[in-house]
């Protein structure tokens, strides 16, 4: 599995938190990290987008693993996504 982020993927989603895209080979994968797990873990300040995009920036590489992991475990929702939250970083 080569999972890979694509460098600067990430959008902020009102009300969901900051998506951003990986690949492995051929195949796009999309993910996002919850606005609940970027102020629980990374102190985000829970106002306006600007807050959790800085947030996700300074702590992209600990958001990239936890997504990584998540994929390679097969955690997806409903749509396919690969989502990030608070249950990532907390010691698992």
């Amino acid at each position: 599995m080569a999972f890979e982020v694509k460098p600067d993927s990430e959008k902020f989603e009102d009300g969901r938190g900051v998506s951003f895209q990986a690949v492995d080979g051929d195949k796009n994968i999309d993910c996002i990290i919850s606005m609940e797990a970027l102020g629980d873990a990374f102190d985000a300040p829970r106002i306006g987008k600007a807050g959790y995009v800085v947030a996700y920036r300074n702590n992209s590489t600990r958001i990239h693993f936890a997504a990584k992991r998540n994929y390679s475990e097969g955690f997806r929702d409903a749509d396919g996504v690969v989502v990030v939250t608070s249950f990532d970083f907390s010691g698992r």
